[in-house]
């Protein structure tokens, strides 16, 4: 946080110039594409491509490599320092020439740079003005891709120089993967790895560029881990040894020496619950009662997060995965967290997480099926289908996907989906379709079985329940789904500012009746209530119409619900102090 090179300014440039610059993108796009200009290895702010295309590249090349014992795949994450910011000019107009590019093209584009000044704000003062003699401007479309362009010749550089890449299919190998500027060179041998870097570094002096040596990184894969690697390779940039490490976050995704995702699951899921308060924050400011807003905010600020690139690395980790989603429930309706997990996703409506992971597998898949053969997603994706046939291992991400066939109990739609692919929309309703059944089924066969809850096993469960659909106040929601979801020995209610914890298994110590403090006893028994009972609960006498009231649709019952809860509880808190 402290060092300034991590910070980019924002740039603000006159809209009639981005307009201007968004054309000149249109035409210089349809030239580079028409004339395959860009390396296929460059993902970088390309239509029909993504993060995700590099992801599932490096994860194959993993999957593909890492079988066979004792492999290793050597990788470099290059961190090139300020790459927008220091494109020399000159050779950035030599190399738009040699791809084809038009003068008439070159020729306004120069005249943009060449009067082009800036000046900075900050706290409402304005520096002096300064001349753009150098990088891309920042704050329009065209840039990306002239910095795209700008380094589209380092994999036939490495080519020229005689390095060859890591083995595909025994016909494509790749040498190298860019989105934008962010770099990474595979190897197969420690001496392999060191040849390319020193490749790397005549690259980049050719085209003044330069490495940052601190935040460059080095991995060796290999299905032993991490475990003396360090001591063993040695790997050097124009004389400096560039650090070996465990992981790497590459594209918002953690690799790790092993190629399995375990770290990865385990840290979204860290991240994920420490947002929960943002989102719950925002709730109670925003004084938002409508469940179906509250969703909305789970899903577009901590679902996405927690979904990102999840069908290619996350097939193997739902459990794991799980744990963020009924977290956020239980932390949102304030239930106890050992509620068990299937009650809650029956209560909210919700899916497992392995619904979506499923879904953006599915969406992947047929995405690289429909790619043309000359992909490298498409190669990747080729190779592991082939592998799966004769060296199927469970690592395989082909293997991975089928095993969610069979959980949505319809494997009979895989070699259909393997072999052509079919209509991708209907064969993904077809399996999401089955899979929603298989787990709704599930989570309503162990809610038949439970023996720990008191209330919930009495519910339907057939659609959301009336509460959550009514807008009432976030602190009688919370009452209400904690009296739902208790269970026979511990109880966690809330008034509208605390959390009382009750344990059932204890005998009351406000009344002399030697009872536990049930459920029952405090809304039924207690004397030291009776008073507030008959305020509110007014014909409920028993767990049975305790259980139909809280199914209720009416705003009124259930306000009497929370207004006798509340009572009591300050009630006894006060009782308890005296």
């Amino acid at each position: 946080k402290e060092d300034p090179e991590n910070y980019r300014g924002i740039s603000l440039i006159n809209c009639c110039a981005k307009l201007f610059t968004l054309i000149l993108l249109e035409r210089i796009t349809t030239h580079c594409n028409t004339n395959n200009i860009l390396p296929e290895c460059q993902a970088g702010f390309r239509r029909s491509r993504s993060c995700s295309d590099n992801i599932f590249i490096l994860n194959s090349i993993l999957q593909i490599h890492l079988r066979l014992r004792g492999r290793k795949v050597f990788v470099a994450f290059v961190d090139f320092k300020r790459a927008f910011d220091t494109i020399n000019h000159d050779l950035l107009w030599r190399k738009l020439y040699e791809s084809g590019i038009s003068t008439k093209n070159i020729r306004i584009i120069k005249n943009i740079y060449d009067n082009a000044i800036m000046r900075l704000k900050s706290n409402n003062c304005f520096s002096k003005t300064y001349e753009i003699i150098e990088g891309v401007l920042q704050g329009e479309s065209l840039s990306p891709l002239l910095f795209s362009i700008f380094i589209a010749d380092i994999e036939n550089y490495f080519h020229s120089l005689g390095l060859t890449g890591i083995n595909v299919d025994n016909v494509i190998s790749v040498i190298l993967l860019l989105f934008a500027d962010d770099l990474v060179i595979l190897a197969d041998s420690q001496i392999d790895l060191n040849r390319k870097l020193a490749a790397l570094n005549k690259y980049a002096k050719l085209n003044h560029l330069i490495v940052n040596i601190n935040k460059t990184k080095v991995m060796v894969f290999s299905r032993g881990g991490y475990g003396g690697v360090a001591r063993r390779h040695k790997f050097y940039y124009d004389h400096n040894i560039l650090e070996i490490v465990p992981s790497y976050v590459y594209l918002g995704v953690k690799f790790t020496s092993s190629g399995l995702f375990l770290d990865m699951s385990k840290q979204t899921v860290i991240k994920t619950k420490q947002a929960f308060g943002s989102v719950t924050n925002l709730i109670s400011r925003s004084k938002i009662n409508s469940w179906f807003s509250k969703k909305k905010l789970y899903e577009s600020i901590l679902l996405s997060a927690l979904t990102y690139s999840i069908g290619i690395w996350g097939l193997r980790y739902e459990e794991v995965i799980e744990r963020a989603q009924v977290g956020f429930f239980k932390h949102l309706l304030w239930i106890p967290r050992n509620t068990p997990d299937y009650i809650v996703r029956l209560e909210t409506s919700t899916l497992k997480v392995s619904f979506l992971i499923f879904k953006a597998a599915l969406e992947w898949f047929f995405k690289v099926n429909f790619m043309s053969d000359q992909r490298l997603p498409k190669i990747c994706f080729k190779r592991l289908k082939q592998l799966h046939v004769t060296s199927p291992i469970k690592y395989n991400w082909i293997a991975q996907l089928k095993h969610f066939f069979d959980l949505a109990e319809r494997p009979d739609l895989w070699n259909d989906c393997l072999n052509n692919g079919g209509n991708g929309k209907r064969l993904t309703k077809e399996l999401l379709d089955s899979y929603k059944s298989v787990l709704t089924r599930e989570d309503l066969n162990s809610l038949s079985r439970s023996t720990s809850l008191l209330l919930a096993t009495s519910f339907s469960y057939r659609s959301l329940p009336n509460y959550l659909n009514l807008r009432c106040p976030n602190y009688l929601v919370k009452i209400i789904a904690q009296l739902r979801l208790c269970t026979k020995n511990y109880i966690k209610l809330s008034d509208k500012l605390n959390i009382h914890k009750i344990n059932q298994e204890e005998i009351c110590s406000i009344c002399n009746l030697n009872q536990r403090e049930t459920i029952e006893h405090l809304f039924f028994q207690c004397p030291f209530y009776g008073h507030i009972r008959s305020s509110y609960l007014g014909e409920i006498n028993s767990l049975v119409e305790l259980a139909n009231a809280l199914e209720s649709d009416s705003y009124n019952i259930l306000f009497s619900m929370g207004g006798f809860v509340t009572s009591m509880l300050r009630a006894r808190s006060f009782l308890l102090n005296e």
